[in-house]
């Protein structure tokens, strides 16, 4: 998934890129208006706006582009990392995929419940397992 970041702090860039990484997004980050703007957001599956530290100009270069391309676009008053963290969690869904992740783990607990023999045992993996995938 390919990520482009308009706004957000100068100092705050290389954690942006580390956050978008540990994602496995590619990303751009833009705090400050290049020459050129649009032509730099190329074809990215979702721009995120950090709306309180973002010029107008830059906002409404990023929202022409998307709605011209047909691009996600997701805004935060916040430019903090927890606040890209969510952002990512909510469109890219790596949390879900994996042999690691959520999805894995609440179906090996779902596999586990038929092997149990006390109607407890069943109803606590059942449990775990609806708790893994935040139902």
């Amino acid at each position: 998934m390919s990520v482009v970041i308009v706004g957000g702090h100068d100092r705050m860039v290389r954690q942006y890129m580390d956050i978008c990484k540990k994602y496995n997004c590619k990303s751009k980050v833009f705090t400050q208006l290049p020459g050129n703007f649009k032509g730099q957001i190329g074809q990215a599956d979702l721009i995120i706006l950090f709306t309180s530290t973002v010029s107008h100009i830059m906002a409404n270069g990023a929202v022409q582009e998307a709605e011209k391309n047909k691009i996600s676009i997701a805004r935060s008053h916040s430019s903090s990392s927890s606040a890209l963290k969510r952002i990512l969690e909510e469109y890219c869904h790596t949390c879900y995929g994996g042999a690691d992740g959520e999805l894995g783990a609440s179906i090996r607990y779902l596999s586990q419940k038929f092997s149990m023999v006390t109607p407890e045992a069943k109803a606590t993996l059942n449990d775990i397992a609806t708790e893994e995938l935040g139902c």
